[in-house]
């Protein structure tokens, strides 16, 4: 994989938290990237990005409305340099138009992703988790999936795009609203630590809260260590799980340890493998 930069680098590899002189979040996202730094607004560096298309399967990039067809690399240019190329745009308002900037934090408050988030959380405004950035990215991945499986059956490129927008309007799909399944669930203090429990049977719920004293709710977990509940809703048929609230502490979980590996930090490594 190519990752296309300015000359002299993208700025965002100075933003904090930095290891090694690098931003810990850019190098996570981009570590095992083949980086080029080509100035797109040269000739030159347009004649590069051409070049590198003819033998590849896949261009994405998120420019700015209209910028790459400014820039002649749009769907239309590319496809004239080669005709199977998958021309991918994730963009921030897709066809809505909004005179803001299409960035994530924007797009939550727009589309009504933060006051949600609010509502549900008890806090203001959205999440400093890049949620629409992260599910746009998956909705992006997905309709270039299926344009390669296109081109497979049919021989022939395509164009397609997505937009933080449209993963906005994912979250806030009415069956969203739908109410969990589950009597009770959340995060609950032990005497040392956090329990997860997820109560979807009525069964469930009564075998815990016989385990309570008959309680009607979880505060009482308080009362033992996370290992006494675990050990005890388990042989109750209970969906439980500790919790760890130090992020710290997962590297010595043994249940996640196998998925971190350790650069200059600690990093969650890819679920996939490619022989």
């Amino acid at each position: 994989m190519i990752r296309l930069e300015p000359p002299g680098g993208d700025p965002l590899r100075n933003m904090p938290p930095c290891a090694d002189g690098c931003s810990v979040r850019f190098d996570a996202l981009n570590h095992l990237k083949d980086v080029r730094e080509v100035d797109i607004k040269s000739a030159a560096g347009r004649a590069e990005i051409h070049a590198a298309c003819r033998d590849a399967d896949v261009f994405l990039h998120n420019w700015a409305p209209g910028k790459a067809a400014e820039l002649h690399l749009d769907a239309a240019d590319l496809h004239a340099t080669q005709p199977s190329l998958i021309h991918a745009y994730a963009g921030g308002w897709g066809d809505a138009r909004v005179a803001a900037p299409g960035t994530d934090f924007t797009v939550q408050a727009w589309s009504g992703v933060a006051s949600r988030i609010a509502a549900a959380s008890g806090t203001r405004g959205g999440t400093l988790f890049t949620a629409l950035d992260v599910l746009g990215g998956v909705v992006s991945t997905q309709g270039i999936c299926a344009a390669l499986l296109d081109r497979e059956l049919h021989g022939h490129g395509a164009a397609v795009h997505s937009s933080l927008l449209g993963a906005a309007d994912l979250l806030l799909d009415r069956r969203c609203d739908e109410p969990s399944p589950s009597l009770l669930q959340g995060l609950f203090s032990t005497a040392d630590g956090v329990l997860a429990l997820d109560c979807q049977t009525r069964q469930q719920h009564q075998a815990l809260m016989r385990l309570l004293g008959g309680e009607a709710d979880a505060t009482s977990l308080a009362r033992q260590p996370s290992a006494h509940w675990l050990d005890a809703c388990h042989a109750a048929g209970i969906p439980a799980s500790t919790a760890h609230a130090d992020l710290a502490l997962l590297a010595a979980d043994p249940r996640l340890a196998p998925s971190l590996s350790q650069r200059a930090y600690r990093a969650v490594q890819s679920p996939w493998s490619f022989l």
